[in-house]
């Protein structure tokens, strides 16, 4: 969502949080028959949306638009997977207020030659697995970047060319500093979990934001990476499961999908902004 925010209380103060929207977990399908030994493999987790917090001060009368970024759908070409952005910026007066907000997180990688790899983003997405050919890599977390680093990279994805059992997807990046936050890799039957996300005393500190979304493994043998704590979506083992969903408003990254099931769509973001002087 969206909206406008005018400073009618002098000069301010304020804290705040941005969180991206999560990417999408990517499909576990290919452009291959729907039935046989190349039915497909295992969509990689998306990568959660960016986590950015600090301080700034506000002058008086400034308006200031927000956007909350929207988690991306599956990662299946056409469709990226890649969460939007959210940002807080000034648009009356323009001068006195320079934009701050987090990116979306990568979109997880789908087992197709030009999908393969986990998409950069503000954390990366898992890699897919397969075999030799369609096996990818996890994308770079904290693209573009920032200090402290809005997220971290996506695993890479596990590959077989004579068994389908062991054929899993990294998971993605969450938000926590490495290697907590790091997606983890995929191992032979076993998809990567997702990385961990990050809490913020904003809102509450209970409350995890930016967590990666689980890997997703081919066959229902072995296990489906689970996703980061701060909203990450679970991967999917084996047909007929799907991808979980990211959590909205806490920026989590999609689950990857299984041989011809959908990954989970990521989170939404969430922009909160505190008054403290």
């Amino acid at each position: 969502g969206s909206g406008i925010w005018k400073n009618d209380f002098g000069a301010k103060q304020i804290d705040y949080l941005i969180i991206g929207g999560g990417g999408g977990g990517g499909h576990g399908g290919s452009a291959f028959p729907a039935s046989g030994p190349l039915a497909g493999g295992a969509g990689g987790g998306g990568g959660a949306g960016g986590f950015r917090t600090g301080t700034t001060t506000i002058t008086p009368g400034v308006e200031m638009a927000v956007q909350v970024g929207a988690g991306g759908v599956t990662r299946r070409a056409p469709a990226s997977g890649q969460g939007s952005n959210s940002f807080v910026k000034s648009i009356s007066p323009t001068s006195t207020f320079q934009q701050i907000g987090s990116n979306g997180g990568g979109g997880g990688g789908c087992p197709e030659p030009a999908t393969r790899d986990g998409l950069d983003g503000a954390s990366g997405g898992g890699g897919a697995g397969f075999n030799s050919t369609y096996t990818g890599t996890g994308g770079t977390g904290n693209t573009p970047s920032f200090s402290p680093a809005q997220g971290q990279d996506g695993g890479d994805g596990q590959f077989s060319d004579s068994d389908n059992n062991v054929q899993a997807a990294g998971g993605g990046g969450g938000a926590a500093a490495a290697p907590t936050g790091t997606g983890s890799d995929a191992t032979p039957g076993a998809g990567g979990d997702g990385g961990a996300g990050q809490a913020s005393p904003l809102s509450s500190s209970s409350v995890t934001y930016a967590g990666g979304g689980g890997g997703g493994k081919r066959t229902s043998s072995g296990s489906a990476g689970s996703g980061g704590t701060g909203g990450g979506g679970d991967g999917a083992l084996g047909v007929p499961n799907a991808g979980s969903d990211g959590t909205a408003n806490l920026g989590g990254g999609g689950g990857g999908g299984a041989s011809t099931t959908a990954g989970g769509s990521g989170g939404s973001g969430i922009v909160i902004l505190k008054i403290t002087g």
